[in-house]
Protein backbone atom coordinates (compact mmCIF):
# COMPACT_ATOMS: atom_id res chain seq x y z
CA UNK A 1 0.00 0.00 0.00
CA UNK A 2 2.80 2.06 -0.28
CA UNK A 3 1.70 3.97 -3.21
CA UNK A 4 -0.72 5.59 -1.50
CA UNK A 5 1.74 7.51 0.85
CA UNK A 6 2.38 10.10 -2.07
CA UNK A 7 -1.88 10.89 -2.42
CA UNK A 8 -2.24 10.88 1.46
CA UNK A 9 0.52 13.25 1.61
CA UNK A 10 -1.01 15.52 -1.22
CA UNK A 11 -4.47 15.23 0.29
CA UNK A 12 -3.31 16.11 3.87
CA UNK A 13 -1.38 19.20 2.20
CA UNK A 14 -4.68 20.43 1.00
CA UNK A 15 -6.59 19.77 4.24
CA UNK A 16 -4.60 22.12 5.72
CA UNK A 17 -4.57 24.91 2.96
CA UNK A 18 -8.04 24.65 3.47
CA UNK A 19 -7.83 25.20 7.05
CA UNK A 20 -5.13 28.20 6.71
CA UNK A 21 -6.94 30.02 4.59
CA UNK A 22 -9.85 29.27 6.17
CA UNK A 23 -8.08 30.68 9.72
CA UNK A 24 -7.19 33.85 7.65
CA UNK A 25 -10.52 34.78 7.01
CA UNK A 26 -11.67 34.18 10.23
CA UNK A 27 -12.27 36.91 13.21
CA UNK A 28 -12.72 34.41 16.11
CA UNK A 29 -11.43 31.26 17.38
CA UNK A 30 -11.50 28.96 20.47
CA UNK A 31 -8.47 26.72 21.85
CA UNK A 32 -9.56 24.97 24.52
CA UNK A 33 -7.88 26.17 28.17
CA UNK A 34 -6.32 29.20 26.13
CA UNK A 35 -10.10 30.45 25.74
CA UNK A 36 -10.95 32.60 22.11
CA UNK A 37 -8.98 35.08 20.29
CA UNK A 38 -11.11 37.97 18.76
CA UNK A 39 -9.38 40.43 15.68
CA UNK A 40 -10.49 43.86 16.08
CA UNK A 41 -10.08 47.25 15.80
CA UNK A 42 -8.52 49.18 13.32
CA UNK A 43 -5.98 47.48 10.87
CA UNK A 44 -7.92 44.34 11.68
CA UNK A 45 -7.88 43.22 8.10
CA UNK A 46 -3.78 43.04 8.67
CA UNK A 47 -4.39 40.28 11.45
CA UNK A 48 -6.21 37.41 11.60
CA UNK A 49 -6.40 34.60 14.06
CA UNK A 50 -3.74 32.50 15.69
CA UNK A 51 -2.72 29.58 14.23
CA UNK A 52 -3.10 26.14 16.67
CA UNK A 53 -1.13 25.92 19.36
CA UNK A 54 0.42 21.77 18.45
CA UNK A 55 1.81 23.96 14.90
CA UNK A 56 3.19 26.34 17.07
CA UNK A 57 4.66 24.08 19.83
CA UNK A 58 5.95 26.48 22.56
CA UNK A 59 8.27 25.19 24.96
CA UNK A 60 9.64 26.90 28.08
CA UNK A 61 13.08 26.02 29.82
CA UNK A 62 13.85 26.48 33.09
CA UNK A 63 17.25 27.42 33.94
CA UNK A 64 18.66 27.34 37.88
CA UNK A 65 21.92 27.86 39.02
CA UNK A 66 22.23 24.00 39.39
CA UNK A 67 20.71 23.56 36.14
CA UNK A 68 21.73 26.73 34.19
CA UNK A 69 21.12 24.76 30.80
CA UNK A 70 18.12 24.06 28.93
CA UNK A 71 19.63 20.37 28.12
CA UNK A 72 16.85 17.18 29.26
CA UNK A 73 13.29 17.05 30.46
CA UNK A 74 13.79 18.51 34.09
CA UNK A 75 14.37 21.58 32.42
CA UNK A 76 11.73 21.61 29.82
CA UNK A 77 8.17 22.27 30.52
CA UNK A 78 6.14 19.63 28.32
CA UNK A 79 2.61 21.29 29.23
CA UNK A 80 1.99 24.85 31.23
CA UNK A 81 0.51 23.65 33.97
CA UNK A 82 1.10 22.71 37.84
CA UNK A 83 2.10 19.11 36.55
CA UNK A 84 4.72 19.79 34.47
CA UNK A 85 6.35 22.03 36.82
CA UNK A 86 6.51 19.25 39.69
CA UNK A 87 8.65 17.22 37.27
CA UNK A 88 11.35 20.32 36.51
CA UNK A 89 13.72 21.93 38.33
CA UNK A 90 11.44 25.18 38.98
CA UNK A 91 11.80 26.28 42.64
CA UNK A 92 8.90 28.26 43.86
CA UNK A 93 11.10 29.47 46.45
CA UNK A 94 13.17 31.54 43.93
CA UNK A 95 12.16 34.24 41.84
CA UNK A 96 11.50 33.86 38.84
CA UNK A 97 12.45 35.77 35.26
CA UNK A 98 11.12 34.84 31.95
CA UNK A 99 13.05 35.81 28.19
CA UNK A 100 11.22 36.07 25.49
CA UNK A 101 12.99 36.61 22.13
CA UNK A 102 11.62 38.74 19.08
CA UNK A 103 10.63 38.39 15.56
CA UNK A 104 12.88 35.44 13.52
CA UNK A 105 14.57 34.88 17.27
CA UNK A 106 15.69 32.02 19.18
CA UNK A 107 15.18 31.14 22.64
CA UNK A 108 19.10 29.70 22.02
CA UNK A 109 20.41 32.99 20.71
CA UNK A 110 23.37 34.43 22.05
CA UNK A 111 21.80 37.64 23.28
CA UNK A 112 19.12 35.48 24.94
CA UNK A 113 22.16 33.17 26.43
CA UNK A 114 24.16 35.72 27.38
CA UNK A 115 21.07 37.14 29.74
CA UNK A 116 20.39 34.09 31.17
CA UNK A 117 23.67 33.55 32.06
CA UNK A 118 24.64 37.00 33.54
CA UNK A 119 20.90 36.92 35.37
CA UNK A 120 22.06 33.46 37.34
CA UNK A 121 25.35 35.32 38.35
CA UNK A 122 23.75 38.08 39.67
CA UNK A 123 20.50 36.27 40.87
CA UNK A 124 19.56 33.04 42.59
CA UNK A 125 16.47 31.86 40.49
CA UNK A 126 14.53 30.45 38.08
CA UNK A 127 14.75 31.75 34.68
CA UNK A 128 12.45 30.67 32.12
CA UNK A 129 13.23 30.38 28.20
CA UNK A 130 10.20 30.92 26.15
CA UNK A 131 10.91 29.15 22.65
CA UNK A 132 8.20 30.47 20.39
CA UNK A 133 10.24 30.33 17.68
CA UNK A 134 8.00 28.40 15.35
CA UNK A 135 5.41 31.10 15.78
CA UNK A 136 7.31 33.78 15.44
CA UNK A 137 8.59 32.90 11.95
CA UNK A 138 7.08 33.53 8.69
CA UNK A 139 4.93 36.58 7.72
CA UNK A 140 4.81 39.24 10.42
CA UNK A 141 1.54 39.55 10.57
CA UNK A 142 1.06 35.76 10.98
CA UNK A 143 3.77 36.31 14.20
CA UNK A 144 1.66 39.22 15.53
CA UNK A 145 -1.35 36.57 15.88
CA UNK A 146 0.67 34.50 17.61
CA UNK A 147 1.95 36.71 19.35
CA UNK A 148 -1.39 36.91 21.76
CA UNK A 149 -1.57 33.08 22.10
CA UNK A 150 2.13 32.44 23.13
CA UNK A 151 1.29 34.88 26.02
CA UNK A 152 -1.82 33.50 27.29
CA UNK A 153 0.54 29.52 27.51
CA UNK A 154 3.40 31.43 29.30
CA UNK A 155 0.82 33.17 31.75
CA UNK A 156 -1.25 30.93 32.60
CA UNK A 157 2.18 28.59 33.45
CA UNK A 158 3.00 31.83 35.87
CA UNK A 159 -0.18 31.08 37.51
CA UNK A 160 0.63 27.75 38.10
CA UNK A 161 3.85 28.88 39.71
CA UNK A 162 1.79 30.82 41.96
CA UNK A 163 -0.73 28.72 42.72
CA UNK A 164 2.52 26.76 43.88
CA UNK A 165 3.96 29.34 46.16
CA UNK A 166 5.73 32.28 43.13
CA UNK A 167 4.76 35.34 44.63
CA UNK A 168 3.67 37.37 41.34
CA UNK A 169 5.19 40.46 42.24
CA UNK A 170 8.88 38.50 41.85
CA UNK A 171 8.01 37.09 38.73
CA UNK A 172 9.59 39.86 35.74
CA UNK A 173 9.26 39.55 32.49
CA UNK A 174 11.56 40.36 29.91
CA UNK A 175 10.98 40.91 25.95
CA UNK A 176 12.84 41.85 22.95
CA UNK A 177 11.10 43.79 19.88
CA UNK A 178 7.53 41.21 19.26
CA UNK A 179 8.90 39.40 22.36
CA UNK A 180 7.79 42.74 24.52
CA UNK A 181 4.76 42.57 23.60
CA UNK A 182 4.25 38.61 24.54
CA UNK A 183 5.50 40.12 27.98
CA UNK A 184 2.07 42.75 27.54
CA UNK A 185 0.15 39.57 26.81
CA UNK A 186 1.40 37.88 29.97
CA UNK A 187 0.32 40.20 31.94
CA UNK A 188 -3.14 40.85 31.11
CA UNK A 189 -3.36 36.97 31.33
CA UNK A 190 -2.33 37.17 35.08
CA UNK A 191 -4.66 39.91 35.71
CA UNK A 192 -7.19 38.08 33.59
CA UNK A 193 -6.87 35.74 37.15
CA UNK A 194 -6.60 39.01 39.90
CA UNK A 195 -2.94 38.75 39.52
CA UNK A 196 -0.42 41.07 38.93
CA UNK A 197 3.17 40.54 37.44
CA UNK A 198 5.96 42.47 39.13
CA UNK A 199 8.32 43.85 36.17
CA UNK A 200 8.65 43.49 32.73
CA UNK A 201 11.16 44.98 31.06
CA UNK A 202 10.26 46.03 27.57
CA UNK A 203 13.48 46.38 24.72
CA UNK A 204 12.30 48.51 21.92
CA UNK A 205 8.92 46.65 21.98
CA UNK A 206 7.76 46.15 18.09
CA UNK A 207 5.80 49.17 16.64
CA UNK A 208 4.12 48.01 13.71
CA UNK A 209 0.49 46.96 14.18
CA UNK A 210 1.11 47.77 18.00
CA UNK A 211 0.72 51.90 17.58
CA UNK A 212 -1.47 52.93 20.08
CA UNK A 213 -3.94 54.46 17.38
CA UNK A 214 -4.36 50.79 16.14
CA UNK A 215 -5.37 49.09 19.37
CA UNK A 216 -7.05 49.66 23.31
CA UNK A 217 -4.17 49.30 25.34
CA UNK A 218 -5.25 45.59 26.49
CA UNK A 219 -4.39 44.40 23.32
CA UNK A 220 -0.42 45.73 23.66
CA UNK A 221 2.20 46.28 26.24
CA UNK A 222 1.25 49.45 28.37
CA UNK A 223 2.20 50.37 32.32
CA UNK A 224 -1.24 48.07 33.02
CA UNK A 225 0.70 44.84 32.51
CA UNK A 226 2.76 45.05 35.60
CA UNK A 227 3.42 46.74 38.83
CA UNK A 228 6.50 48.39 36.86
CA UNK A 229 6.66 48.61 33.19
CA UNK A 230 10.21 49.71 32.11
CA UNK A 231 11.15 50.46 28.60
CA UNK A 232 14.69 50.89 26.99
CA UNK A 233 13.63 52.99 23.24
CA UNK A 234 16.16 52.66 20.19
CA UNK A 235 14.73 52.02 16.95
CA UNK A 236 11.59 54.72 17.20
CA UNK A 237 10.79 56.74 14.42
CA UNK A 238 7.30 59.38 13.97
CA UNK A 239 7.49 58.19 10.18
CA UNK A 240 5.41 54.85 9.80
CA UNK A 241 7.88 53.54 7.61
CA UNK A 242 11.21 54.32 9.57
CA UNK A 243 11.91 52.34 12.41
CA UNK A 244 11.25 48.71 14.41
CA UNK A 245 10.32 50.03 17.73
CA UNK A 246 7.75 52.54 19.60
CA UNK A 247 8.43 55.86 19.98
CA UNK A 248 5.79 56.78 21.99
CA UNK A 249 6.25 55.74 25.92
CA UNK A 250 4.13 52.97 26.80
CA UNK A 251 5.37 52.46 30.50
CA UNK A 252 6.07 53.59 34.03
CA UNK A 253 9.26 54.73 32.88
CA UNK A 254 10.82 54.89 29.36
CA UNK A 255 14.53 54.81 28.54
CA UNK A 256 15.42 56.79 25.48
CA UNK A 257 19.31 56.67 24.58
CA UNK A 258 19.87 59.01 22.01
CA UNK A 259 16.68 60.01 21.53
CA UNK A 260 15.00 56.39 21.10
CA UNK A 261 16.32 56.40 16.94
CA UNK A 262 19.05 55.92 14.89
CA UNK A 263 21.66 54.57 17.43
CA UNK A 264 25.88 56.11 17.19
CA UNK A 265 27.74 53.54 15.47
CA UNK A 266 24.39 52.25 13.24
CA UNK A 267 23.79 52.74 9.91
CA UNK A 268 20.71 51.68 9.41
CA UNK A 269 18.44 52.54 6.27
CA UNK A 270 15.19 54.00 5.87
CA UNK A 271 15.12 51.38 2.65
CA UNK A 272 15.59 48.71 5.41
CA UNK A 273 12.46 49.43 7.68
CA UNK A 274 10.26 50.13 4.80
CA UNK A 275 11.21 46.78 3.39
CA UNK A 276 10.38 45.01 6.30
CA UNK A 277 6.71 46.05 6.61
CA UNK A 278 6.32 45.63 2.84
CA UNK A 279 8.06 42.30 3.14
CA UNK A 280 7.05 41.33 6.39
CA UNK A 281 10.05 38.64 6.61
CA UNK A 282 13.22 39.80 8.57
CA UNK A 283 14.90 38.85 11.91
CA UNK A 284 14.44 41.58 14.25
CA UNK A 285 17.98 41.15 16.13
CA UNK A 286 19.91 41.82 13.05
CA UNK A 287 18.80 45.58 12.78
CA UNK A 288 21.41 47.51 14.28
CA UNK A 289 19.61 50.08 16.36
CA UNK A 290 16.50 48.18 16.95
CA UNK A 291 18.85 45.47 18.48
CA UNK A 292 21.42 48.12 20.13
CA UNK A 293 18.34 47.87 23.03
CA UNK A 294 20.23 44.06 23.82
CA UNK A 295 23.80 45.50 23.89
CA UNK A 296 22.46 47.83 26.16
CA UNK A 297 20.34 45.55 27.89
CA UNK A 298 23.33 43.07 28.61
CA UNK A 299 25.57 46.20 29.70
CA UNK A 300 23.08 47.16 32.42
CA UNK A 301 23.26 43.42 33.90
CA UNK A 302 27.10 42.94 33.26
CA UNK A 303 28.59 46.33 34.24
CA UNK A 304 29.95 47.19 37.82
CA UNK A 305 31.62 50.39 36.48
CA UNK A 306 28.90 52.24 34.83
CA UNK A 307 25.52 52.87 35.34
CA UNK A 308 23.04 54.05 32.19
CA UNK A 309 21.43 57.62 33.85
CA UNK A 310 18.34 58.56 32.42
CA UNK A 311 17.63 62.79 32.41
CA UNK A 312 14.03 64.16 32.54
CA UNK A 313 13.05 66.43 29.80
CA UNK A 314 9.66 68.05 30.19
CA UNK A 315 8.23 69.66 27.19
CA UNK A 316 11.17 68.14 24.79
CA UNK A 317 9.96 68.40 21.45
CA UNK A 318 13.33 67.77 19.73
CA UNK A 319 16.47 65.45 21.36
CA UNK A 320 18.72 67.05 20.02
CA UNK A 321 17.88 70.95 20.26
CA UNK A 322 16.34 70.39 24.09
CA UNK A 323 18.76 67.62 25.18
CA UNK A 324 21.91 67.02 23.58
CA UNK A 325 22.04 71.00 23.85
CA UNK A 326 22.24 70.35 27.48
CA UNK A 327 19.28 72.22 28.34
CA UNK A 328 17.75 69.23 30.87
CA UNK A 329 21.18 67.79 31.93
CA UNK A 330 21.12 68.61 35.52
CA UNK A 331 22.80 67.58 39.20
CA UNK A 332 20.71 63.94 40.17
CA UNK A 333 22.11 64.46 43.19
CA UNK A 334 20.08 67.57 44.07
CA UNK A 335 16.52 66.22 42.86
CA UNK A 336 17.08 61.88 42.76
CA UNK A 337 12.75 62.27 40.57
CA UNK A 338 14.58 63.73 38.10
CA UNK A 339 17.15 60.94 37.45
CA UNK A 340 16.84 57.38 36.85
CA UNK A 341 19.19 54.50 36.59
CA UNK A 342 18.12 52.32 34.06
CA UNK A 343 17.50 48.51 35.52
CA UNK A 344 16.56 49.78 39.18
CA UNK A 345 13.30 50.55 40.65
CA UNK A 346 13.65 54.26 41.66
CA UNK A 347 11.15 57.60 42.31
CA UNK A 348 11.67 58.46 38.54
CA UNK A 349 8.60 58.49 36.33
CA UNK A 350 8.03 59.12 32.45
CA UNK A 351 10.16 59.57 29.68
CA UNK A 352 14.03 59.76 30.70
CA UNK A 353 16.81 60.97 28.05
CA UNK A 354 21.07 59.90 28.05
CA UNK A 355 23.31 59.97 25.70
CA UNK A 356 25.75 56.87 25.19
CA UNK A 357 29.01 55.54 23.44
CA UNK A 358 29.16 54.42 19.85
CA UNK A 359 30.68 50.73 19.92
CA UNK A 360 30.76 48.62 23.34
CA UNK A 361 31.23 49.52 25.81
CA UNK A 362 27.97 51.89 25.21
CA UNK A 363 27.51 52.91 28.60
CA UNK A 364 29.39 56.16 29.44
CA UNK A 365 30.04 59.24 31.57
CA UNK A 366 27.67 61.72 30.27
CA UNK A 367 29.45 65.47 30.67
CA UNK A 368 27.88 68.40 29.61
CA UNK A 369 30.85 71.17 27.91
CA UNK A 370 29.93 74.67 27.78
CA UNK A 371 31.51 77.10 25.60
CA UNK A 372 31.10 80.63 26.12
CA UNK A 373 31.42 82.86 22.74
CA UNK A 374 32.88 86.40 22.66
CA UNK A 375 30.78 89.47 22.30
CA UNK A 376 33.74 90.04 19.83
CA UNK A 377 32.51 87.38 17.29
CA UNK A 378 30.81 88.19 14.37
CA UNK A 379 28.02 86.18 12.80
CA UNK A 380 29.49 83.64 11.40
CA UNK A 381 28.52 80.09 10.21
CA UNK A 382 30.50 76.43 10.05
CA UNK A 383 31.48 73.71 12.94
CA UNK A 384 32.84 74.25 16.57
CA UNK A 385 33.97 71.22 17.68
CA UNK A 386 35.51 70.64 21.01
CA UNK A 387 37.92 67.23 21.69
CA UNK A 388 38.59 66.83 25.36
CA UNK A 389 41.56 64.81 26.61
CA UNK A 390 41.65 62.99 29.77
CA UNK A 391 44.07 60.71 30.33
CA UNK A 392 45.31 58.57 27.55
CA UNK A 393 41.40 58.89 26.02
CA UNK A 394 39.99 61.71 24.34
CA UNK A 395 35.73 62.76 23.96
CA UNK A 396 34.18 64.58 21.05
CA UNK A 397 31.76 67.33 21.39
CA UNK A 398 29.89 68.80 18.53
CA UNK A 399 28.82 72.01 20.17
CA UNK A 400 26.52 73.24 16.88
CA UNK A 401 24.40 71.34 16.53
CA UNK A 402 22.04 73.44 13.78
CA UNK A 403 22.19 72.57 10.44
CA UNK A 404 22.48 75.82 9.71
CA UNK A 405 25.67 76.01 11.79
CA UNK A 406 25.14 79.91 12.99
CA UNK A 407 26.95 81.09 15.59
CA UNK A 408 27.17 84.33 17.13
CA UNK A 409 28.81 86.38 19.53
CA UNK A 410 27.50 86.30 23.14
CA UNK A 411 25.90 83.15 23.19
CA UNK A 412 26.33 80.24 25.51
CA UNK A 413 27.04 77.13 23.56
CA UNK A 414 26.56 73.40 25.26
CA UNK A 415 26.45 69.91 24.36
CA UNK A 416 26.24 66.16 25.89
CA UNK A 417 28.22 63.76 25.66
CA UNK A 418 29.63 59.88 26.79
CA UNK A 419 32.87 59.71 27.62
CA UNK A 420 34.82 56.54 28.72
CA UNK A 421 33.22 55.07 32.17
CA UNK A 422 35.11 57.04 34.95
CA UNK A 423 37.74 58.20 32.69
CA UNK A 424 37.06 62.28 34.11
CA UNK A 425 36.71 63.18 37.80
CA UNK A 426 37.54 65.40 40.25
CA UNK A 427 39.93 63.37 42.00
CA UNK A 428 41.78 62.37 38.88
CA UNK A 429 42.02 65.03 36.28
CA UNK A 430 43.40 68.03 38.04
CA UNK A 431 44.53 69.32 34.37
CA UNK A 432 42.13 68.66 31.59
CA UNK A 433 42.84 70.14 27.93
CA UNK A 434 40.34 71.08 25.21
CA UNK A 435 41.28 71.30 21.52
CA UNK A 436 39.23 73.82 19.77
CA UNK A 437 38.25 73.45 16.31
CA UNK A 438 36.29 75.47 13.94
CA UNK A 439 35.61 75.20 10.34
CA UNK A 440 33.67 77.76 8.08
CA UNK A 441 31.45 77.20 5.85
CA UNK A 442 32.00 77.67 2.45
CA UNK A 443 30.56 78.92 -0.87
CA UNK A 444 26.54 79.88 -0.16
CA UNK A 445 26.69 78.76 3.39
CA UNK A 446 29.51 81.07 4.12
CA UNK A 447 28.39 84.50 6.31
CA UNK A 448 30.42 87.83 5.96
CA UNK A 449 34.55 88.08 5.41
CA UNK A 450 36.73 86.28 7.84
CA UNK A 451 36.13 83.89 9.88
CA UNK A 452 36.62 84.09 13.24
CA UNK A 453 35.56 82.73 16.91
CA UNK A 454 36.79 84.27 20.41
CA UNK A 455 35.91 82.33 23.23
CA UNK A 456 35.80 83.72 26.86
CA UNK A 457 35.51 80.54 28.69
CA UNK A 458 34.94 76.98 28.55
CA UNK A 459 32.82 74.67 31.40
CA UNK A 460 32.84 70.80 32.12
CA UNK A 461 30.32 69.54 34.31
CA UNK A 462 29.48 65.91 35.40
CA UNK A 463 25.82 64.51 36.58
CA UNK A 464 26.70 65.20 40.14
CA UNK A 465 27.31 69.14 39.70
CA UNK A 466 30.95 69.10 39.65
CA UNK A 467 32.46 71.78 37.29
Amino acid sequence: MSWLDPGQRLWDHLVSRIVYLQRLGRKSICYDALGCFHVRGLLSHLRRVPDHPRKLQTGLWICTRANPDPLNATTQLITFDKNSLEDSVFDPGLPVKIIVHGYGGQYKSPNVIAAKNAILQADNANVVLVNWQRAAKGQYSRAVSNAELVGRQVGKTLVAMVTMGTNASDIHVIGFSLGAQVAGFIGETLKSYGLKLGRITGLDPASFLFESWTLPAYRRLDHSDAKYVEVIHTDGSRIWSDGFGLLSPVGHVDYFPNGGVDQPGCRDTYVGALAFRINNNANSSGVCSHGRSWGIFLEMLTSKHCQFLGFSCPGLRDFQRDFLHGNCFRSCDEDTSACGVMGQVGRARGSLYLVTRPTSPYCGQQLRASVWISPMTLLTRGVLQMKLHHGATATDFSLNLSSLGVIEGGREMSVVAAAKPGSVSVENNLNLTATITFTPSRGMMRIGGQQHIFLDRISLMDHHGNR
